[in-house]
């Protein structure tokens, strides 16, 4: 019985290590990507604020 519940927890844990990369994968790409947005739009104002 030990065994089996040693397998299964070794199975959940590669499977949430896995998850987890994953999502951190994806926040760091949605960080970067807003972030350039926001440098993107912010330049794009003050340009125009100062132009008038």
């Amino acid at each position: 019985m030990d065994k089996r519940f040693e397998q299964v927890n070794k199975r959940f844990e590669q499977v949430d290590r896995r998850c987890f990369e994953s999502m951190n994968q994806k926040m760091d790409s949605f960080m970067k990507w807003s972030l350039g947005t926001l440098f993107a739009f912010s330049g794009l104002i003050i340009g125009v604020i100062k132009y008038l």
